[in-house]
């Protein structure tokens, strides 16, 4: 089986560079620190990133595996509204159909996130996609649709000079070339893709073209450079480590021994390659190492075990093929039964079992040519009504969004209104900046003032999930903090996030729903004690960061959220000094977890500590223009994932 070359390069780093990186050890033990971290956590972003996480780790080892552990991020993900992990699970379910021979599923997947990345404008991601729909044309045959949807890609890396994805493309093309018998172009495709490749020194690239060149040279009969090339890839896959070739290459120099004859060192290649492919949950690969096997088993004349891989072939097999095979099996049945008896019946039972197969196959022509008559009749019949019915629901359709849209529109008004005015923070915080960015209409981030007993609260807050949900758990969360702080007359902020805590458990446990939303949150008090400021803070998952005399101090959170947690202990309460001219940052995650920039990754805390240090001597509204204008530049075109909040404090 030639082998295409997927999606799988491009989105996440090359294999090769991490296997130079760590041992197996290393990620076995960081596997299996995440899977024994799943029962602790919530059903949160958190949890839906680890369960893909666990997912990529097993999409080269176990496809089985990547797909259960995508299946549930998605699942998770949709529950929880959680966009850029449905996506990146929807990308990995389609990997892992595509490993396991499910072809119609990985297709599927593969159109939906096309239309997500069109709808984005990632031109990137757009002809990622192109390449993988692409291949899975190739596998069912489909050459002239392969071939498009491969020079739609190929057109855009040309454009960008983007040397990897030209050779992948090159890759792919060469294999279509090649299922057509066009040998020649074939090998000039392969040979362009490999010189690529060699200048890029790409070791994965190198030996998944070289495996390919070999299996076209078996067509061509020119076997010494089939197996020169074959057995260079078989070891290049030792410094890769990676199966899926391995097996592929394996089965390659199987089918050239039995070519060449040589049918013991042809099943230990076999056996081999089924070993592997079993390993891994291969399915269309292993089909493929069934056919050999029968093939070899054949050309031995050993009927008995031809047939019976045959019939392995047969239930492994794509659908496409199954009339193909039928005619196989039936005549291996014909050949077995033959052996055991007389000579004078050979003749007679060959002729017998040709005319069963002809007529079978009339039979089923007749049949499907009958069956897509009747669905273009009732196709045809029924087209009016439905685009009858269609209008309406539009009609229908852009009513509801209407209503809806103004309703949420005035559940902004509501949330507006419960945030602090800016007049109640300057008056607290005469030079402070607030950039509040809601990803949607509503938010389920929010900031929060009060001063109670000569003690000025303030706080970042994200609740889970954003849109209208978030906003509604925002509302609820809200209010604990109202409660903490005027019913039950808290001002230590860890008393009041362990009041916040039951309060909002109580509130989604009084119809016994189950529910586990809750918030993540950096809570402040600053209160001034014998002419010194002190600041006191508690944290659920959200840090701060104090810079000082240009160096910038981490107070770290308690890693539990408000709300329902497992191991849930009591928040600690941390106490310290505050100087004049100290600049205080609280925040949500949604700045450094936005994803963007030129190769579209996330911006992560390292970044946004590196800009906070670069901009905090400016003035308060400096900073904030500067804070603001880079977010936007970072995320460019691609959609906001989270909404983003974060309070500047120069003291």
């Amino acid at each position: 089986m030639k082998i295409n070359r997927t999606i799988h390069w491009l989105f996440k780093p090359i294999l090769i560079i991490l296997l130079f990186l760590f041992s197996n050890n290393v990620f076995s033990n960081e596997l299996n620190k995440l899977v024994n971290r799943l029962p602790s956590l919530n059903n949160d972003t958190g949890k839906v990133n680890t369960l893909n996480k666990i997912a990529s780790f097993y999409i080269d080892s176990n496809f089985i595996n990547a797909f259960q552990y995508a299946q549930k991020a998605n699942k998770l993900a949709q529950e929880i509204d959680y966009e850029n992990g449905y996506i990146e699970s929807l990308r990995l379910l389609a990997d892992a159909n595509d490993y396991l021979g499910r072809y119609s599923e990985a297709q599927k997947l593969n159109f939906q996130l096309l239309d997500y990345y069109t709808h984005i404008n990632d031109e990137e991601l757009i002809n990622a996609m192109n390449i993988n729909i692409g291949i899975i044309n190739y596998y069912q045959s489909n050459y002239n649709q392969s071939i498009e949807y491969t020079f739609k890609a190929l057109a855009y890396y040309q454009k960008i000079n983007d040397n990897l994805g030209i050779s992948i493309c090159y890759n792919n093309l060469a294999n279509v070339y090649s299922d057509q018998l066009n040998y020649q172009m074939a090998l000039k495709h392969y040979f362009k893709a490999l010189e690529i490749d060699e200048k890029a020194e790409n070791i994965g690239g190198i030996c998944l073209i070289k495996g390919n060149i070999g299996e076209v040279y078996i067509e061509l009969e020119d076997y010494e450079k089939a197996e020169e090339y074959l057995n260079s890839a078989l070891l290049l896959t030792k410094i890769t480590k990676d199966k899926w070739q391995e097996a592929n290459i394996l089965t390659g120099l199987g089918n050239l021994k039995i070519k060449q004859k040589e049918e013991n060192k042809a099943l230990l290649y076999l056996t081999e390659a089924f070993e592997v492919n079993e390993s891994l949950g291969a399915v269309a690969e292993q089909s493929e190492v069934f056919e050999s096997i029968f093939k070899l088993y054949e050309q031995q004349k050993n009927y008995k075990k031809a047939l019976h891989y045959l019939k392995l072939f047969n239930t492994y097999n794509d659908s496409i093929y199954n009339k193909q095979t039928t005619d196989k099996i039936a005549e291996m049945n014909a050949i077995y039964d033959i052996k055991e008896k007389e000579k004078e019946l050979e003749a007679k039972e060959a002729i017998t079992t040709s005319q069963k197969k002809q007529n079978v196959a009339l039979f089923a022509s007749i049949l499907l040519l009958l069956v897509i008559i009747g669905l273009s009749i009732k196709s045809n019949l029924s087209k009016k009504k439905t685009n009858a019915q269609l209008a309406q629901q539009k009609i229908l359709i852009e009513t509801k969004n209407r209503d809806i849209t103004d309703s949420i529109q005035y559940a902004k008004q509501i949330q507006s209104a419960i945030l602090p005015s800016n007049e109640l923070l300057n008056s607290a915080f005469p030079d402070h900046f607030v950039f509040y960015q809601p990803k949607d209409i509503v938010a389920g981030d929010f900031y929060w003032l009060e001063q109670e007993n000569n003690k000025i609260l303030f706080a970042a807050a994200d609740c889970t999930g954003h849109g209208v949900p978030g906003a509604m758990v925002s509302v609820v969360c809200h209010n604990a903090l109202n409660r903490a702080v005027k019913e039950f007359k808290l001002t230590q902020p860890s008393k009041i996030l362990d009041k916040v805590t039951d309060l909002v458990i109580d509130t989604f446990e009084k119809n016994n729903a189950n529910i586990k939303d809750g918030m993540d949150i950096a809570l402040c008090s600053l209160h001034q004690n014998n002419d010194k400021l002190n600041l006191e803070y508690a944290g659920a998952n959200n840090s701060i960061y104090l810079i000082r005399e240009n160096n910038l101090e981490e107070i770290k959170s308690d890693k539990q959220p408000v709300g329902k947690f497992i191991n849930k202990q009591p928040f600690t309460n941390h106490e310290l000094p505050i100087q004049k001219n100290d600049i205080l940052y609280l925040f949500t995650d949604g700045f450094s977890d936005q994803f963007g920039g030129p190769k579209g990754k996330k911006l992560k805390y390292k970044a946004f500590k590196e800009l906070l240090i670069s901009v905090h001597h400016l003035p308060m509204s400096k900073q904030m223009n500067i804070i603001k204008e880079y977010f936007y530049n970072w995320k460019g075109d691609l959609e906001q994932i989270d909404d983003v909040c974060i309070i500047g404090i120069k003291i």
